[in-house]
């Protein structure tokens, strides 16, 4: 999965949710980085959507894939 979503983005920014079950973003970058010439791994959900607002555009939009853990605060 991580593959395919990669292969479609300019940047992507891995973050792990706040659950003992989440792969570390680390690991996610390793696995998008075949696929994706730019690939940020961040330390919170935070730092990562700073991360992502730093790098997007008017022009751009920015999507947050994974676990409803992840994307119900990064909505917030």
């Amino acid at each position: 999965m991580v593959s395919e979503i990669a292969q479609k983005s300019d940047i992507l920014i891995c973050v792990a949710p706040d659950s003992p079950k989440a792969c570390l973003p680390e690991e996610l970058a390793k696995l998008a980085r075949p696929h994706c010439r730019r690939v940020f791994a961040c330390a919170s959900l935070e730092q990562a959507v700073e991360q992502a607002l730093s790098v997007a555009d008017a022009s751009k939009a920015v999507l947050v894939c994974g676990s409803l853990y992840l994307a119900g605060p990064a909505k917030k």
